[in-house]
């Protein structure tokens, strides 16, 4: 029985592990993890709760039970008292294997059963994030082995938390950066290009009365110059497309990126999807779109290229993406950490845990491919 339980403890903590490495988001990791104690142990109940560092108390951010109400709880849940906010001030653990001789034991109508209780801190190194707690209807329930099982699982969800932490920071620079990339955009074309058409339309007004012809110049000039910023404008909007929410389906929202991009530049752009199609994550699907745009811009942009191609690929554990053109090429090692796009798009690969490729040579064009693995648990 005993060496029944500890293999179900080991089982419990290596699933978590697995899903911690491919969930970024605590909305889903949290009642997964919840879920699997209540399920694997037949804990009476398996509850998370961060602390609300401005009042102080606890918030319920997942529970699973062997009730139904505790399931329908509307979340969060404040706790100002109870053994799991002891534990919370305290920064200890506590077993209890038998609730009605614990005085900081908190009686919760909605979980009448309980008789045994034990709650452990989640922290961050010394940073107090919230405390694991389960419950059961059996009087002295826990031993050694449940406490080392509830222990780690609270150290996994610290971890959780701050990788969550940094994948929220990495997204927020990222979106800083594109901003900071979109604002020297403007700076070094539209509002260069206004600025010489502005020039060239005062410099025709200043001569139209004595040379008619030479005004007419410049303001020809100043039109070549409206269109090429007309131009500039379109493909900043474009570049702009993908940090809306897409609400296409993936391979269509990748089919609509390509002809978007050949109606705005004039670039002859294909696309070719194959493999048997599969659902993919959020992240992945909205990665990828990203760092098709940008590989399309930047073969736009830098490489001056005339045809791209786009390919999307599904294997059986991965999918790849791959943009071709026929542009001026350069060398991956020189500009590989010197921007043209490609340090935004390692950071989206590496975030999914791919791998990013990119091949070139002077005047013999690029190939950038991305490959995501699909089976990240």
């Amino acid at each position: 029985m005993r060496e029944r339980k500890q293999a179900g403890q080991l089982y419990t903590i290596n699933k978590v592990s697995r899903k911690i490495s491919s969930l970024m988001s605590l909305d889903k990791l949290l009642p997964y993890i919840t879920d699997c104690l209540q399920n694997t142990f037949e804990y009476y109940t398996a509850s998370i709760f961060l602390i609300d560092h401005n009042s102080g108390g606890l918030i319920l951010k997942a529970i699973a039970s062997s009730e139904e109400e505790p399931k329908q709880t509307n979340l969060p849940w404040k706790m100002t008292t109870g053994i799991a906010y002891w534990v919370a001030h305290a920064g200890k653990p506590i077993l209890a294997n038998d609730v009605t001789k614990e005085p900081r034991y908190l009686y919760v109508e909605s979980m009448p059963e309980a008789k045994s209780e034990l709650a452990t801190p989640i922290k961050l190194g010394t940073e107090m994030l919230g405390v694991l707690d389960v419950q059961s209807t059996e009087l002295g329930a826990f031993d050694q082995l449940d406490l080392f099982t509830v222990k780690t699982l609270a150290a996994q969800i610290a971890i959780a938390i701050g990788n969550a932490r940094l994948y929220q920071d990495s997204r927020e620079l990222a979106m800083l950066e594109e901003r900071n990339r979109l604002a020297r955009e403007i700076h070094d074309t539209l509002a260069q290009g206004f600025t010489g058409i502005l020039l060239q339309l005062v410099v025709a007004e200043q001569i139209m009365d004595r040379d008619i012809n030479e005004a007419r110049v410049h303001i020809n000039y100043a039109k070549r110059l409206a269109r090429g910023s007309l131009n500039e404008a379109r493909r900043s909007v474009w570049s702009l497309r993908s940090q809306a929410p897409n609400q296409l389906p993936f391979t269509m929202a990748i089919r609509r990126a390509v002809s978007e991009f050949t109606q705005s530049t004039h670039v002859r752009a294909t696309c070719r999807i194959c493999g048997v199609r599969q659902a993919l994550p959020s992240d992945t699907e909205d990665s990828l779109l990203h760092i098709c745009q940008e590989a399309l811009t930047n073969a736009n942009k830098h490489a001056q290229a005339s045809v791209v191609k786009v390919n999307l690929s599904y294997d059986v554990d991965a999918v790849s993406l791959s943009v071709k053109d026929n542009g001026i090429g350069f060398n991956p090692k020189k500009t590989a950490h010197e921007g043209f796009g490609l340090i935004s798009i390692q950071e989206r690969a590496r975030l999914l845990s791919g791998i990013l490729e990119v091949r070139s040579k002077l005047n013999q064009g690029t190939v950038l491919k991305v490959r995501i693995p699909t089976n990240r648990e």
